[in-house]
């Protein structure tokens, strides 16, 4: 596989910056801006929620503190 150029790091390393900072600030509809229609969320001890519309509804109730992000199987 190819290493990754020094911008296209930048790049991941905003994108990253930006979720944080949207995430501990509640703002679930620049989140949601992010991602792709197909997006998958993973909870632990739960099911999947599938769907960029389940995922937005899910996230505008606010009831979970997020104290940790994993991210895995990266693609």
């Amino acid at each position: 596989m190819d290493e990754l150029t020094e911008n296209a790091a930048q790049a991941i390393e905003q994108i990253h910056s930006n979720w944080i900072e949207f995430e501990v600030a509640g703002n679930h509809h620049s989140l949601m801006a992010m991602c792709a229609d197909d997006i998958e969320l993973w909870p632990p001890d739960s099911r999947p929620v599938l769907g960029l519309g389940a995922v937005s509804a899910l996230m505008t109730l606010g009831k979970t503190r997020i104290l940790h992000i994993e991210i895995t199987d990266r693609r």
